[in-house]
């Protein structure tokens, strides 16, 4: 069994196999319900480990009641599927709690800064849980107290692991998460602690807040949208804020953060923060998956511009990876990532791998419109799907690229550095040592001997934690 387009199923295999006792029902049976459209078959069979699924709740009562005894009910094993593993821990929650000021112009106790930042981090994952309620509620059998009850269980899971100090009691809990939407993080300060008011702002003067924040020209602070707003208010005759931590009280809301976020920390960072995440099961064996993606080769090389003067370039290179092993498989370089590159490099890959993919995950960028359109990959893998683009959880791809560019690229003093996001200062290239030796750098010729010896070192790695040797 197992959650499939929002559903749960249960395989051919399960619903007419007789070696574990009496079949939940005989294969005639089966192939005459399928037949006949009696069962919902979402996905045909065939293939290796890929089975004929069923959905479960188009089962008449008396199949699914043998399911049941024979298995166990699947709606148990995907409420406990969903439920969160580990907690994600708010930071912002932290640093608003560690900076709030209570009326006295004391701080919260350590103890209670860290009780608050488990619940703020708590009724997040509750909130995202809802945010899925639909297909959540039809996973787990189309009722609302099944998803509810699925939340209680979250919730108490979490008790025990985190400890944090939410109700049990499901109207209570219902309240709670409405007031945190509604108020944010200040909604969990307890009042023992001063006069903790609700925070009134009418929607004109809250989107007068929304537009200082997300000002370009000039950029304000914090500080400064507190002063020109009440300056501002002074003007229209709005009720002023009385401190600084109204006005944050108000930017962290749930519903407010999505409407500054992007103007404040960009929108890759938005998109990270915001966009639905999907989790990818990775493959047991080799060839199941590959990726396939282009990035910056980050080694320098000389190069002579139109003037004839000598310059220092980099170029880019796109790579195809076994998701299983990590093992990098064909590349090809070029200054740009297009059909070209990509075709190549495939072709390389399966040189390499001596068979073809079931299964290859590309973005949205370059020519993978056009090798689709080409029905290349059609040809070549039994399964081919995109994602996002600039979406480095999606592909594992991106995290083997950065583990190659740190314990493999990093070595050559020729070494571009990471992405532009790092922050560690030996994930950045030496630039006066570089333009001082750039007489030394590789030609392009060298570059493309180099960048081959480092997939080699990379390929030749003992096992790790990440790496399989399967390859």
């Amino acid at each position: 069994m197992e959650y499939y387009k929002n559903m749960i199923c249960v395989t051919m295999q399960e619903l007419t196999r007789e070696d574990d006792g009496s079949p939940v029902m005989s294969k005639s049976n089966y192939n005459y319900h399928v037949r006949t459209g009696k069962i919902n078959r979402v996905r045909l069979g065939g293939g290796m480990g890929n089975c004929a699924l069923i959905e479960f709740a188009s089962l008449p009562d008396r199949f699914k009641n043998r399911f049941i005894e024979k298995y166990g009910d699947p709606a148990e094993q995907i409420r406990e599927s969903v439920m969160p593993d580990r907690l994600i821990i708010d930071t912002q929650a932290r640093d608003f709690f560690a900076g709030y000021i209570l009326s006295n112009g004391s701080y919260l106790p350590v103890e209670k800064i860290k009780e608050y930042t488990i619940n703020a981090s708590v009724l997040n994952e509750l909130i995202q849980m809802l945010s899925e309620r639909a297909a959540l509620r039809r996973a787990l059998g189309g009722k609302a107290s099944n998803l509810w009850e699925t939340i209680l269980g979250t919730v108490e899971r979490l008790r025990e692991q985190e400890g944090h100090t939410l109700p049990d009691a499901l109207s209570t809990l219902k309240s709670k998460i409405k007031k945190y939407q509604e108020q944010g993080y200040e909604s969990l300060i307890s009042r023992k602690f001063g006069n903790v008011n609700t925070l009134k702002i009418t929607e004109e003067a809250g989107r007068q807040i929304i537009a200082l924040k997300r000002s370009k020209v000039p950029v304000y602070n914090n500080d400064q949208i507190f002063n020109e707003f009440n300056r501002i208010a002074q003007e229209k005759g709005w009720k002023p804020l009385k401190s600084i931590n109204s006005l944050l009280q108000f930017l962290n809301r749930p519903d407010i953060e999505p409407l500054w976020y992007d103007a404040v920390h960009g929108e890759l960072a938005a998109h990270q923060r915001y966009s639905r995440k999907h989790k990818t099961k990775l493959p047991q064996m080799r060839d199941s998956i590959w990726y396939g993606d282009g990035t910056k080769l980050n080694l320098y090389y000389k190069a002579v511009d139109h003037n004839g003067r000598s310059v220092i370039r980099t170029t880019q290179v796109y790579e195809v990876m076994d998701a299983y092993s990590e093992t990098l498989l064909g590349y090809h370089i070029s200054d740009s990532e297009n059909f070209e590159a990509q075709y190549r490099a495939y072709r390389m890959a399966i040189e390499t791998a001596k068979c073809r993919p079931f299964e290859i995950v590309t973005d949205n960028q370059g020519g993978h419109k056009k090798l689709e359109a080409s029905r290349f990959f059609e040809g070549i893998s039994r399964v081919s799907r995109r994602t996002a683009p600039y979406s480095g959880q999606s592909k594992t791809i991106e995290s083997a690229f950065g583990r190659f560019q740190s314990q493999i690229l990093h070595q050559d003093w020729r070494f571009t550095g990471m992405n532009i996001t790092a922050k560690r200062a030996d994930s950045r290239p030496n630039l006066e040592f570089i333009e001082a030796n750039k007489e030394f750098l590789y030609t392009y010729e060298e570059l493309l001997v180099a960048y081959a010896e480092a997939r080699q070192a990379w390929n030749n790695a003992p096992p790790s934690a990440h790496r399989s040797s399967t390859y």
